[in-house]
Parts: structure tokens; sequence; C-alpha cells
């Protein structure tokens, strides 16, 4: 993470010293208690954009969503627009519909201040995230740049996570979020400025004529290294019987090839 938000400035174009009017799409969340990776990487992000003093950062989203960052953020300047109210016991199904709905309703009506440098940034590739940040993009195409954050392509629903497993039946969960990936793939694909993804084999999949390799940013699991390092130092010397933890799927798009 270390140098990450002067590294984004490359994707921008923009002088350091220039503020920024950043947009944060996390409207897929939907509790305000369990975090996802993007929404992880999305929230160290704009800590470190926001103590940079370069950034005026709002995040578009749930009551839900303010609830969640508010536990991680600490009194960094960083605003919110509420575009849904939602329970924690909602339909699945409904919520994530009408999260998609009034996201694509708020987008089409919002409009970003011209003559500055807008930025949006979606933190997942979900409907609710993608197709807001999209329209949002598509209104405001003339005066802002969209970053988006694809963490995670869908394997196949006839061979699910395993990597060498034998063929299955999908089911349908499996199969309705490989099919609702393809159009998002797509889009960001043909539209986004730059994306983010979790590591180097992802580059590839987002690499045109029109977007060069140094638009595709690796994001390092939203991990402060240096100062886990200094706090892991301050608890004292302890005999281990292993080099290193790693917990997660054993899989390149979790961060284990950046981590060996």
């Amino acid at each position: 993470m270390g140098g990450l938000a002067e590294r984004t400035t490359r994707v921008e174009e923009v002088e350091e010293s220039m503020a920024v009017s950043l947009i944060i799409i996390d409207n897929s969340h939907a509790n305000s208690t369990v975090m996802s990776g993007g929404e992880r990487i999305a929230i160290e992000l704009s800590k470190q954009w926001s103590e940079s003093r370069n950034a005026e950062i709002t995040v578009v989203g749930s009551n839900l969503t303010s609830t969640l960052w508010k536990k991680y953020i600490l009194g960094s300047p960083i605003s919110f627009i509420h575009i849904n109210r939602l329970r924690e016991d909602e339909n699945l199904l409904l919520s994530y519909l009408k999260r998609v709905i009034k996201g694509i309703a708020f987008a089409i009506r919002f409009r970003l201040e011209p003559g500055k440098t807008n930025l949006i940034y979606t933190a997942s590739d979900f409907w609710p995230d993608s197709l807001t940040g999209f329209f949002l993009f598509l209104r405001n195409r003339k005066n802002a740049r969209w970053i988006a954050g694809f963490y995670l392509f869908a394997p196949s629903p006839f061979r699910g996570f395993r990597e060498d497993g034998s063929p299955q039946l999908p089911s349908l969960r499996t199969l309705v979020y490989w099919l609702s990936q393809k159009p998002i793939c797509y889009i960001v694909k043909r539209f986004a400025d730059a994306v983010f993804v979790t590591s180097e084999p992802d580059v590839d999949a987002f690499t045109t004529s029109r977007r060069h390799k140094s638009r595709i940013i690796v994001i390092k699991g939203g991990v402060d290294i240096i100062d886990s390092c200094r706090n892991s130092a301050e608890i004292g010397r302890e005999e281990k019987s292993f080099d290193a933890v790693f917990v997660g799927r054993f899989h390149h798009e979790k961060g284990i090839v950046e981590l060996i």
C-alpha cells in the first residue's frame, strides 16, 4: 500500500498539489458489520488519500455503508451521500435490485462540478457499485474519469473456485454471478480510464489499445505493511514454527503471489 496514493496520481495525470474530488461508489453493501475485500481496499485508500489533503472524498451508498465505514476511518474528513435506506434483515434479492435501481436513478441526476478534477471510483464489480458508477461517469463524461475496482473474476460455473476440480452442475447462485459479471467486465474494459486489480495475472485482461498497462494497478490487499511491521515489533519476540501466515483462498486473486 505504501506509495499507492502517489502512484494513482499518475493514472489521473494531475499534479499532486491539485485538489481532487473523489466519488467512491460503495452501494453494494447490505449490512453494517461484515466488510468485503473491496470495501477494505476502498477504506484504506480513502484514509491515505484524505490524509494527503489532495482529495475531497465522498462515499455514495446506504445508511449501512456509512455505519460500517465510520468504524474504521477514525475521523477522516470523508462525507457520505445516502441513496438508500436499508435494514439489516431485508430480503437480499429485493435489496439488491433496489440498490441497483436507486443507484442508477441517482447517477443520471447527479452532476459533478465542471472545471474540477472529478474521479469516480467503484469499489466492486457488483451491479449496485459498477452500474451506479458507470452511469455517473456517462452523465458527467466531460468532467470525470472512472477508476473501476475489479478484484475477483467469477470462475466457470461448471468448475467453481476449485483449480483442479472435476466438472459439476452449477448452482443457481454461481451461474447468476458468472452471467452478471460478463456485461460489467465488458463495460469496464471498454469505458474505465483505469482499473484496480489484486494480482498481476489480471492485468492483461484489461489491457487494450486505449488503456496501457500502467493504467491497470495491482492493489496489495489494502494492508499497510510498514505500520503493521512497526506495530508487531513492539509486541516482542516469540518462538514460532512458521515463517508466514496466509489467511484466504489459495489463489492468485487473494494476493498469495505478492506475499511470496
